[in-house]
């Protein structure tokens, strides 16, 4: 099941982050505790947004609303489409 994450607009990054197209550390932990791959960014040109797959077996829901509760991001929810921009 694929996921996508919208970062707020006024994000910081740390100098930690090297790249823009890097997520902040809650949101990765996260993601790689539900044992999400292809976590990438989704288009060049829309900063802030993010796909990851996630496991059917990962409790979506619970992580959604984990990711929801984070400062850092704006919108989290399963990708209906599933396909790339």
């Amino acid at each position: 099941m694929r996921l996508l994450i919208q970062l707020q607009e006024d994000c910081p990054v740390p100098a930690s982050r090297p790249e823009p197209g890097t997520l902040p550390e809650a949101v990765r932990r996260l993601l790689q505790e539900a044992g999400a791959t292809h976590v990438r960014a989704s288009h060049p040109e829309l900063v802030g947004l993010f796909t990851a797959e996630v496991p059917e077996r990962a409790g979506i829901g619970e992580l959604l609303s984990q990711l929801k509760a984070l400062p850092e991001v704006r919108h989290a929810e399963v990708d209906s489409f599933s396909t790339t921009l």
